[in-house]
């Protein structure tokens, strides 16, 4: 599988099954996470986290064979296959996201400014430099460009 592409302007960029993939770890550790924090032992550790996964419309095969891999948890791989079946055959579980409203909110910007602007850095060079300092010693204000800028991706 390939992992990155190039741009037309050469950029490195990741592929969208990699982006994907990253999604649906992060999905996955917040859930496992929030199972660790909530439950007193393994068999609820698993329940809580197949019932988050199905929640979060993870595929429930990647999430039982990452949880089957976690070596914090003593139970067998059938008993983790159990589990997880019996959370994603449940009826009455409405779709929801395991982030919290401001990982949701970040995610969301983040991912319409990566879809719609590129972000670049400028580096300024010694006198653009001088000069910028100069004129805030003189005004009190640097006008102009700050290090970075954005514009919309072509």
């Amino acid at each position: 599988m390939k992992k990155t592409t190039f741009n037309r302007k050469g950029y490195v960029s990741e592929t969208a099954n990699v982006k994907a993939l990253r999604e649906m770890r992060i999905l996955y550790y917040s859930s496992l996470a929030n199972a660790i924090r909530e439950a007193a032992d393994d068999e609820e550790i698993v329940r809580l986290t197949a019932q988050a996964c199905r929640q979060a419309g993870l595929p429930e095969e990647p999430c039982v064979q990452r949880t089957i891999g976690q070596d914090q948890l003593s139970l067998s791989a059938d008993e983790v296959r159990k589990i997880f079946r019996a959370a994603y055959t449940a009826k009455g579980v409405k779709p929801r996201c395991v982030l919290n409203q401001k990982e949701r909110i970040a995610r969301g910007i983040a991912n319409f400014f990566s879809r719609r602007y590129e972000v670049r850095y400028k580096m300024p060079t010694i006198s653009e430099l001088s000069a910028a300092l100069s004129q805030h010693f003189q005004t009190g204000a640097v006008k102009g460009n700050r290090g970075w800028y954005m514009r919309p991706k072509e």
